[in-house]
């Protein structure tokens, strides 16, 4: 409460405890007509409190894209989608990961079966992938009915993930799949899950996402790096272990 408000009342009560915590907010900036001035729009502190959470998490992004250049350029490991890593770790940062982890396994799984099932009516790209979609949308929406059935989350959020990511992503699992084999389609989804991890430990950083709210232009550090890494033309990590045989051969 403030000022006068009325915290606690009772009729009748006997032996009635109460407990308070008391936390200070931070001031918000007002910007009367004769404050105004156009390098506000740089302030994102000035912005309602209740959208600094979701401000960080969006200016978090940028560095999941570096994390997932990285792991591109430097590193080699190709993953399902450029932005899907990132997209998938924010998801799980604005739900519950437990569930988020065991719905999306369970929705690839079922995805890559229904897949398999529909490749026989030979639809066009368009009307593939509006199937599939139903497809994830009527699972999602079922999965939520059997956890609440069965008390596990409270609400919905907890399965919330990119429904359009999920859908393309089965898609091109398949396809890779059907394309380069399921050995190698293993190995891009399990680096598809290790990248996800590390832009999920990034996003999660609070602290991070505060300070990049308050200075946003740290990001053009991050535009520099994403310079660098696209300008790198060394030899990949996975080259070096791939052609070591050759390396070894040259050197005796």
């Amino acid at each position: 409460g403030s000022d006068s408000e009325l915290v606690v009342s009772t009729v009748g009560g006997e032996d009635v405890e109460a407990e308070f915590l008391l936390t200070r907010l931070p001031t918000q900036h007002s910007l009367s007509a004769g404050n105004r001035h156009w390098s506000s729009i740089f302030d994102l502190t000035r912005l309602p409190r209740k959208v600094h959470d979701v401000l960080s998490l969006m200016l978090l992004l940028p560095l999941g894209a570096v994390i997932t250049a990285f792991f591109h350029t430097v590193i080699g490991w190709r993953t399902v989608g450029i932005f899907t890593p990132a997209l998938i770790a924010l998801s799980f940062i604005l739900a519950d990961w437990r569930t988020g982890v065991v719905v999306f396994a369970l929705a690839i799984s079922l995805g890559m079966v229904t897949r398999s099932l529909v490749e026989p009516l030979r639809l066009l790209m368009v009307a593939r992938l509006s199937f599939m979609l139903t497809l994830v949308v009527i699972f999602l929406v079922l999965t939520v009915s059997c956890l609440d059935y069965f008390r596990w989350t409270p609400s919905a959020d907890a399965v919330l993930l990119p429904i359009v990511i999920l859908t393309l992503t089965i898609e091109k699992i398949y396809s890779s799949t059907i394309e380069e084999g399921a050995k190698n389609t293993a190995y891009l989804l399990l680096a598809t899950i290790v990248v996800s991890f590390c832009c999920y430990l990034l996003l999660g950083w609070k602290s991070i996402g505060l300070l990049v709210l308050h200075l946003p232009e740290v990001h053009c550090f991050t535009l520099a790096v994403l310079i660098l890494l696209g300008r790198y033309t060394g030899y990949r990590l996975t080259e070096l272990f791939r052609f070591r045989d050759l390396a070894f051969a040259q050197v005796s």
